[in-house]
């Protein structure tokens, strides 16, 4: 678990809520993550087993005078993150005065919990700053949708599944407790429109991905102590998977689909679609068959791809070779691989 601690919420910049912006600093540290464990072949699907790195991020917003979770949205504020007294390994703070008031108001806020920390390391960055790209004035606020929906594979959910489902979870509303809860509709492909996939027979089954799903959006919405597990059960059926987050105000579910609209054109009220590059034309195919049935359009929402050209000068990292390597259709290649040469050898 990575927790991004920023001025995430801070009403000085309007920047700050913008989900462009956050959504960027995700991919990037995905990015910086998948980079480095495609370099070094380091697995990074969750359960991948020994040796893989089943990285999830989460963002906490530095500032103390926030009461409650972090408002209408995914992000925590730094009091309710301190309080959930989870075990860090690791924590950076920049070795200059904001740095170091932001550590000690951490620990500060930390002190009256069972937490525990391996180090405390201070990063000597100088005049550097790191800047993510955003769309100033697009007008697209995390926490701004009661219903967000998208759709995907997830077959060995990896960085890439992790960005794009991070991304559409900011954009939530997150209600008051005494209202009915926001909800994330997640369309999970069914196993019978992937049996012609490349090595098929390593795909992962439905429910399985479905499981992933929720698995790493437990981490991501209720954050590292998963405050909101108590009395929270996934419920399945058919076709179907639920749970309830943040103490029952975030409803996710997963539903099979076996075509590329899924619920975007059986459930009329929703608000909001994520898509990747690489699925832009279907939030677009999405609008033209609600606006045939009289519907009104969804807000489509464009997630960033993993991308590590800043990262280095090698023309592996500008081709976005790193990026293919820890796709699901070379994890399965991998696994059949594997396979092989233990048949092989037996």
């Amino acid at each position: 678990m990575i927790a991004a601690v920023g001025p995430f919420l801070g009403t000085e910049s309007s920047e700050h809520h913008a989900w462009s912006h956050l959504q960027s600093i995700l991919a990037g540290i995905y990015s910086l993550i998948s980079y480095i464990c495609a370099q070094e072949s380091i697995a990074t699907d969750i359960n991948a087993g020994p040796g893989a790195v089943d990285t999830r991020v989460i963002l906490v917003d530095e500032n103390t005078k926030i009461a409650g979770i972090a408002g209408h949205s995914i992000v925590w504020s730094l009091p309710d993150f301190a309080m959930v007294g989870a075990p860090w390994n690791l924590v950076f703070y920049p070795e200059i005065d904001n740095g170091r008031e932001l550590l000690e108001a951490f620990l500060s806020a930390a002190s009256n919990q069972a937490a525990t920390y391996g180090e405390l390391i201070g990063l000597d960055i100088g005049d550097s700053h790191l800047v993510a790209q955003t769309q100033a004035g697009d007008g697209k606020t995390c926490g701004s949708h009661g219903i967000v929906c998208l759709g995907g594979t997830f077959d060995h959910l990896h960085p890439g599944h992790k960005l794009l489902l991070s991304a559409a979870a900011l954009l939530l509303r997150i209600p008051p407790k005494s209202q009915p809860p926001c909800r994330f509709i997640i369309g999970v492909t069914g196993d019978e429109l992937l049996k012609n996939k490349k090595f098929a027979e390593y795909l992962q089954p439905w429910q399985v991905r479905a499981a992933g799903v929720i698995d790493f959006l437990e981490s991501v919405i209720d954050g590292p102590g998963n405050r909101g597990h108590q009395g929270c059960f996934t419920e399945t059926s058919p076709g179907s998977m639920t749970r309830l987050f943040r103490a029952g105000a975030v409803l996710v579910e997963c539903v099979e689909i076996q075509d590329a609209f899924g619920p975007t054109i059986t459930r009329e009220d929703m608000d909001a679609l994520v898509v990747s590059g690489e699925t832009r034309s279907g939030g677009q195919a999405v609008n033209e068959r609600r606006a045939d049935m009289g519907w009104r359009a969804l807000e489509i929402y464009e997630v960033d791809v993993l991308d590590a050209k800043e990262l280095s000068d090698s023309n592996y990292a500008e081709t976005g070779d790193f990026a293919a390597k820890i796709s699901s259709t070379a994890i399965r290649e991998h696994r059949a691989v594997a396979a092989a040469g233990t048949t092989s050898r037996s």
